[in-house]
């Protein structure tokens, strides 16, 4: 009888210690989907902190095409308005490659009037937080008169 305590004895401490390894392996578990968790939260906030420098860079691009846009004279003489649609690359030392009219505003000198304000800009570098060789960036230029 004795003999078969002991036995039961060792059974239950076996069990306890097997429940006790169960219960360390469930807590690192959720500990490593804690810290995954956390650096998936990382990530998503270091992509929209780069996404707003990004825009933020684009929008400054826009803002200097703007500065340098000059309505053509002859062109306000006529009434002439109209939106081009420019694409062109920017590489990471501000310089501008690849510019062409991907819709014409249907004027001639709007058209190179809105090839002008890109080519006269002076664009800073990207950010090298972003680590982009370069921007593809598509940007409507109007002209109205009001």
């Amino acid at each position: 009888a004795e003999a078969e305590q002991r036995k039961k004895s060792e059974a239950e401490a076996e069990q306890r210690k097997k429940s006790e390894a169960e219960a360390e392996q469930r807590k690192k578990s959720e500990a490593e989907a804690e810290q995954r968790k956390k650096s998936e939260a990382e990530a998503e906030q270091r992509k929209k902190a780069l996404n707003g420098l990004r825009d933020g860079y684009i929008d400054a691009v826009r803002q200097e095409i703007e500065k340098n846009k000059k309505y053509p004279l002859i062109s306000k003489s006529k009434n002439e308005e109209g939106v081009v649609f420019l694409s062109f690359r920017i590489d990471k030392n501000g310089k501008i490659d690849n510019l062409k009219v991907l819709k014409s505003s249907g004027f001639e000198k709007l058209d190179e009037a809105a090839i002008k304000a890109v080519q006269k800009g002076m664009y800073k570098n990207i950010p090298n937080e972003l680590e982009d060789e370069y921007l593809d960036i598509q940007v409507p230029i109007k002209f109205n008169l009001n």
